[in-house]
């Protein structure tokens, strides 16, 4: 008879007594939820760590993939996953800015049976279907930056965009001293955070601030620039402009030479400091520009859908901070975004924050989702 045969196992031998013991706590491994792992770890075979931590596929899903003010998100998103250790991280959306591609892409991930997905709305109706198709399959949904508010969404991470474009309208107003004539450059008409931004510009303007045309760019470039170039052509009195939006900066100064020989002419307040706009600060021909956590909406994106998917309940509205950057910080910006092309962990050091806990920090309002 082998030695397994007689109940022994290496040098020992496993009494009656120690056999029934192992089988009692195996009973017991089962009733906590350790599964076959955990029965065999307590019956003497197999590998002493009972348990694996499930892996989750968490997606996040910007406006469109050309837009280099959502690079950053990519990599904050990548870091959190990480630091989470057992996440799956996805960053995928249409190729440029596209609602209906986007929809698709959402769809995808649907049928690919993700576990959490976080959205940049182009528009706040058109994606409601979606993702409460994404709901109702069980998927933990979120959105960040731009909202879909009358869909089924837990949360939405962003800056509040009404209170945000009311500050740049009393700067654009501060610069003008209060006269002179404006234009307002936006990009997807439908996006809800840039209309939101236009109200907000709009409420601050005094009588002698005339609003000439608002222009749409959909979030392209190139769009944007042209549009800014035709803008001072065709307005020859035209004193400021607000770039709800600032895709027009988004190239290099050479891309929009009538704006850059206006230079001190034509008051500019613009939208999100990105490394290329650093350029238009030091040299005057921006002067103000307003920031969001664009490491935050991958970083802090990732953590809420983890949590939701851990059944914690966050507030409905979580709030970006939002703040004032002038030519005399652009130094400051520019190390910001050096510290981008060395990858995420050197990234990391300049842009990290601390992760968020549920339900939210304490300017957080809503109701509790989960």
């Amino acid at each position: 008879m082998s030695r397994e045969r007689r109940g022994e196992t290496g040098s020992g031998r496993i009494s009656r007594r120690d056999f029934l013991g192992r089988a009692t706590g195996a009973a017991a491994a089962l009733a906590v939820g350790g599964g076959i792992g955990g029965v065999l770890a307590a019956c003497g075979g197999g590998p002493t760590v009972v348990s694996r931590k499930k892996t989750y596929t968490i997606a996040i899903v910007p406006k469109g993939l050309d837009n280099p003010v959502f690079a950053l998100a990519n990599l904050g998103g990548q870091v959190r996953a990480k630091e989470l250790g057992n996440v799956h991280f996805i960053f995928t959306a249409s190729s440029t800015t596209d609602t209906n591609g986007d929809v698709n892409v959402i769809q995808g991930l649907i049928e690919q049976k993700v576990d959490a997905i976080g959205v940049s709305c182009n528009d706040p109706n058109a994606y409601v279907p979606v993702l409460n198709h994404a709901v109702d399959s069980g998927i933990k949904v979120m959105c960040w930056d731009s909202d879909a508010p009358s869909s089924k969404r837990a949360v939405f991470y962003g800056v509040d965009s009404t209170a945000v474009g009311k500050r740049m309208g009393q700067e654009i107003t501060r610069l003008l001293n209060g006269q002179g004539n404006i234009v307002i450059i936006s990009g997807d008409p439908a996006a809800l955070n840039l209309n939101q931004r236009i109200q907000g510009v709009r409420s601050a303007l005094p009588s002698g601030i005339k609003v000439l045309q608002v222009l749409y760019t959909n979030d392209d470039i190139p769009s944007a620039i042209q549009k800014t170039e035709d803008a001072i052509r065709t307005y020859p009195d035209l004193n400021g402009i607000v770039m709800v939006g600032g895709w027009a900066l988004f190239s290099n100064e050479g891309a929009t030479p009538l704006l850059d020989q206006k230079k001190g002419q034509i008051k500019v307040v613009s939208f999100d400091p990105l490394k290329s706009v650093v350029d238009y600060l030091r040299d005057g021909i921006v002067q103000s520009v307003w920031t969001q956590d664009y490491w935050g909406w991958g970083y802090q994106s990732v953590t809420i859908l983890y949590s939701l998917l851990q059944g914690n309940r966050w507030h409905e509205f979580i709030p970006q901070p939002s703040n004032n950057v002038t030519p005399d910080q652009w130094q400051a910006w520019q190390q910001r975004w050096a510290a981008v092309d060395q990858g995420a962990s050197a990234a990391a050091k300049v842009w990290g924050e601390k992760p968020f806990s549920a339900p939210g920090p304490s300017d957080a309002t809503g109701p509790l989702r989960g």
